[in-house]
C-alpha cells in the first residue's frame, strides 16, 4: 500500500496533526462542549 494513497475512514491531512485547537464540528461533543481530545470549545455546534 502507498502511504500517500487514500486511507479508509475520514480523509486526513497534515493540518489535522497540528490544528488541535480547531476541531471539526463532528469532533465536538455538544453535551460537554469539548473536542475529541477533551479540550474546551468556545462555540460547539449543536
Amino acid at each position: 500500500m502507498s502511504s500517500d494513497g487514500p486511507r479508509p475512514g475520514p480523509p486526513h491531512t497534515h493540518d489535522d496533526d497540528v490544528k488541535h485547537d480547531v476541531p471539526k464540528p463532528e469532533e465536538v461533543d455538544p453535551e460537554t462542549g469539548t473536542d475529541a481530545d477533551g479540550d474546551p470549545v468556545e462555540n460547539p455546534s449543536g
